[in-house]
C-alpha cells in the first residue's frame, strides 16, 4: 500500500476522491512541521449538479 492510499483510507475518502500528493516539510531551526495533502478525483468522474443529474468533470 502506498502513502496516498494510506492517507485516503485514514481520511475516509471514497471513489472518485483520492489523495494525489503528499508533501511533508520539516524545519528543524523553527521547530515547525507541515503536512500538505492535495486531494483530487479520478479522471472521468461524474458529480451531481443542482438537479441531481450526473455531469462529467474535465481536468484543467
Amino acid at each position: 500500500m502506498n502513502n496516498e492510499s494510506l492517507f485516503s483510507m485514514a481520511l475516509g475518502l471514497q471513489s472518485p476522491w483520492k489523495v494525489e500528493e503528499i508533501i511533508f516539510s520539516n524545519d528543524n531551526i523553527l521547530e515547525q512541521n507541515e503536512l500538505h495533502l492535495q486531494i483530487g478525483f479520478e479522471s472521468g468522474a461524474h458529480f451531481a449538479d443542482e438537479s441531481g443529474g450526473l455531469c462529467p468533470m474535465a481536468l484543467a
